[in-house]
């Protein structure tokens, strides 16, 4: 008997996974370009990731590859809205979440690149040294957008950016 007391089911509603959604997914992926790994950790750094969910990285993957054809709803709707909020910045109201992903459109792309591979490598780590940097900004980040090979950035490091590019723009 006290055996069956930790094996209860758990309450969760297992669906099927239409085309659509399957299609949406994928185009989702194609979208943003995160695969299954970093939109598995995008979702839990944004909490839509729940502590007793079961989704792994490896069930995004059986998902989009038509291995598995079912899954916990919970854990669709949250891969789903994960990748629904990477947007572009324009999109995003002033008082969006900081850890927010924000796709690079060209027109920001150019900006960055401008701003950051016209300053020295000092300056890069004059940004990155300052107090009030937002955790996760990196020199090899800042040298990455400059090189125009980041088509993903946090909100908050674009802001800080930005904030930099007001204070010491040409």
């Amino acid at each position: 008997m006290l055996c069956s007391m930790y094996m209860l089911p758990r309450k969760t509603t297992r669906i099927e996974i239409s085309q659509d959604t399957l299609d949406a997914l994928i185009a989702e992926k194609e979208r943003t370009g995160f695969g299954a790994a970093k939109i598995f950790q995008y979702a839990k750094s944004l909490d839509l990731v729940g502590a007793t969910s079961n989704l792994t990285s490896g069930m995004i993957v059986a998902w989009m590859s038509g291995k598995s054809r079912s899954a916990h709803a919970e854990n669709i709707v949250a891969v789903t809205q994960a990748y629904r909020s990477i947007v572009f910045e324009s999109e995003l109201p002033c008082d969006a979440n900081e850890r927010r992903l924000v796709l690079i459109t060209d027109g920001v792309d150019d900006e960055l690149q401008v701003f950051l591979s016209a300053r020295t490598t000092s300056v890069r780590k004059l940004i990155v040294g300052d107090a009030s940097a937002p955790e996760g900004l990196t020199e090899n980040k800042l040298k990455r957008l400059a090189r125009g090979r980041e088509s993903l950035i946090l909100l908050s490091h674009l802001r800080f950016i930005r904030k930099a590019m007001n204070i010491w723009g040409d």
